[in-house]
């Protein structure tokens, strides 16, 4: 790369400027990717807005084709060519990228600085954010752990557990918003990661609390409401913010009646990782409007039509409610004996 990108003998401006100015930014810069001096970020300025101009000018890869006939190395094929050109400003604003990543656990404001000069240099936006994706790996793997650590603990810890992973995160998604923008579709895959975990806690507590407790006193549901709040203004999906909305909801009518009855009333909240409470109910109202149909048919046949008196007709209607259910059981079973061969 060296042998290609070196000095231009007709126009040894900007490569010295640019290659200069760059590595001496680099050079200035501390480990922990913090600046002390104005000189260095006027370096990182000129350096990243120079380096830009330079790799999306065609007269820059023009000089590399023609040094790569120069050097004659079979090494140098058009497709190491094409892929050089392609990954080199990756390259360059990864080097800014993992700056920030180490800058934002010393100095957030210089982190965010980086990123703003990386930004605002030329760059293509798409190459910007790759970048920035691949230098934010580790944050995004701490962010996963956290979540699949407390996913499968037992619901007696439901409540720390979610405190402790709001808690535990809220720097790291802050610093990623820094790094992508909030608007980056990683952001809130993560932002929507931690939310769904701390429901999911928050309500496998309060389920075992409600089977386990026969005192509802016991059930601390105003902590469960509050973190269940934190969990939905973190959230990102309109899908995941629909079910929290839906399981405070719940919780708050359950304090309301322990609160006016003083005793527990409340239905169980199913999470989103058991939705076999809402299958359930569903089918069971399903068959209560199709009892309630056939019944009113009956007695509308009976009692109208027949003219039977009212005792005669209110028995015909249970029968016929029954019926209409025995043949929607079979017609079922049919099925269900199909689908099975």
């Amino acid at each position: 790369m060296h042998e290609l990108l070196w000095f231009q003998p007709d126009q040894p401006g900007w490569h010295e400027h640019a290659l200069v100015t760059h590595s001496r930014a680099l050079e200035n810069t501390n480990a922990d990717g913090t600046v002390t001096d104005a000189a260095t970020w006027a370096d990182w300025t000129t350096g990243l807005e120079l380096m830009a101009r330079a790799l999306t000018a065609e007269a820059t890869w023009d000089w590399v084709w023609r040094r790569a006939a120069q050097i004659d190395d079979p090494r140098l094929t058009v497709a190491v060519l094409r892929a050089l050109r392609r990954r080199l400003p990756e390259h360059v604003i990864g080097v800014s990228a993992a700056l920030a990543v180490r800058a934002s656990a010393v100095d957030r404001d210089q982190a965010q600085r980086h990123m703003a000069l990386v930004r605002s240099a030329g760059f293509e936006t798409r190459q910007v954010r790759e970048a920035a994706r691949a230098a934010t790996e580790p944050i995004v793997a701490l962010i996963q752990d956290a979540c699949e650590s407390v996913e499968h603990s037992s619901p007696e810890s439901g409540l720390p557990d979610s405190r402790g992973l709001l808690f535990g995160t809220s720097d790291a998604l802050a610093t990623l918003s820094m790094l992508l923008s909030s608007e980056d579709d990683l952001v809130g895959a993560c932002r929507d990661q931690v939310a769904q975990t701390i429901n999911n806690r928050v309500i496998a507590y309060f389920n075992d609390a409600v089977a386990a407790s026969s005192r509802s006193d016991e059930i601390h549901v105003t902590d469960a409401v509050e973190l269940l709040r934190r969990a939905r203004h973190l959230a990102h999906s309109s899908s995941l913010n629909a079910l929290l909305d839906s399981n405070i909801a719940d919780l708050l009518q359950f304090q309301y009646h322990r609160r006016t009855a003083g005793r527990s009333g409340a239905v169980v909240v199913p999470s989103v990782a058991d939705p076999s409470a809402s299958a359930a109910l569903g089918g069971c109202l399903a068959y209560l409007v199709l009892f309630v149909a056939g019944a009113a048919a009956a007695f509308w046949v009976l009692s109208g039509r027949l003219d039977l008196g009212l005792g005669w007709s209110i028995g015909g209607s249970l029968l016929g409610g029954l019926i209409v259910l025995g043949v929607l059981g079979e017609i079922v079973d049919f099925f269900v004996d199909r689908s099975r061969r």
